[in-house]
């Protein structure tokens, strides 16, 4: 059976377009893949589009011990940079819905992010001008590697690839006050939806609990929607494709790194930030559709 792996994309020391690669481990080299495999694309999503294929692929070039690159030489990109859309489940905990002083929904709470909104997992996060409330919250991003529509509960995880994590980064006085309290254009500014560093494809987790449900690293008692439900509610609206980026509920305080990931809590209100606060880009509510 094939081991989890954890996949990038980066830009080399000579700069140049972007590349497809691997971690060797949390925080070590990478593998060039883009050498490893010249045939593979460069883009994560038409990677993710190939399905079991490309990771067979990718898996051949981490145990052939080549085309190794230093970490310290590549600029780490946001895992997938061209998703088709990037979805989000809102107000998922309880203690976030405290914190924001509002009830717990009776559904999920569906938002949206713009993929333009998509920065890499070091890049600074721009303060826009026009606002004075920027928050940010740490969110897990679970990758959809394959599509489909109508999906059962019971199966609905297999169409999820694997998970990173991701930056939901909000202007509150644009989310809640401005725009006619529509929540879209304070959660889509440009830099708003850093990403990665890595994705981790789904054989890194421990196992799965009932009904579909995943044990990662939050209290099972805090989210008031299973993992796999908001997607529910998405299916009939959009077919999931390999790539889109969906934000389940948000990682609650720094627990165990199950899936590898750095993860940091999102805490109460907070100053604005200069640079991506979890200094990996956060783990949250979100979704990825490549």
């Amino acid at each position: 059976m094939r081991g989890a792996l954890r996949l990038v994309r980066f830009r080399g020391a000579a700069g140049g377009g972007p590349r497809l690669g691997l971690e060797e481990a949390p925080g070590g080299d990478l593998v060039d893949l883009s050498a490893a495999e010249p045939e593979l694309p460069r883009s994560m999503r038409e990677f993710l589009e190939i399905g079991p294929r490309g990771l067979a692929l990718a898996q051949r070039a981490l145990e052939s011990g080549q085309h190794r690159v230093p970490r310290v030489t590549a600029r780490l990109l946001a895992p997938v940079g061209d998703p088709e859309k990037v979805i989000c489940v809102g107000l998922n905990y309880h203690d976030h819905c405290k914190e924001q002083a509002v009830k717990v929904p009776k559904e999920p709470l569906i938002f949206s992010k713009f993929p333009s909104a998509i920065t890499g997992p070091y890049d600074d996060i721009v303060h826009p001008q026009d606002t004075s409330e920027l928050d940010w919250e740490v969110e897990l991003a679970a990758i959809i590697g394959k599509r489909g529509r109508h999906i059962e509960e019971a199966v609905a995880l297999e169409h999820v690839l694997g998970f990173t994590v991701a930056n939901d980064v909000s202007a509150r006085d644009w989310q809640m006050r401005r725009n006619g309290r529509q929540w879209l254009l304070g959660k889509t500014f440009d830099t708003f939806c850093p990403l990665g560093p890595a994705i981790v494809t789904r054989e890194a987790l421990a196992g799965w609990g009932p009904s579909g449900t995943t044990r990662v690293a939050m209290p099972p008692h805090d989210t008031s929607h299973r993992y796999p439900q908001p997607v529910d509610s998405l299916q009939c609206q959009w077919a999931p494709y390999a790539g889109q980026q969906h934000l389940p509920p948000h990682l609650w305080g720094a627990r165990p790194r199950r899936l590898g990931l750095p993860v940091c809590d999102t805490g109460p209100w907070r100053h604005p930030p200069d640079r991506d606060p979890c200094g990996s880009g956060g783990l949250s509510e979100t979704a990825c559709f490549p």
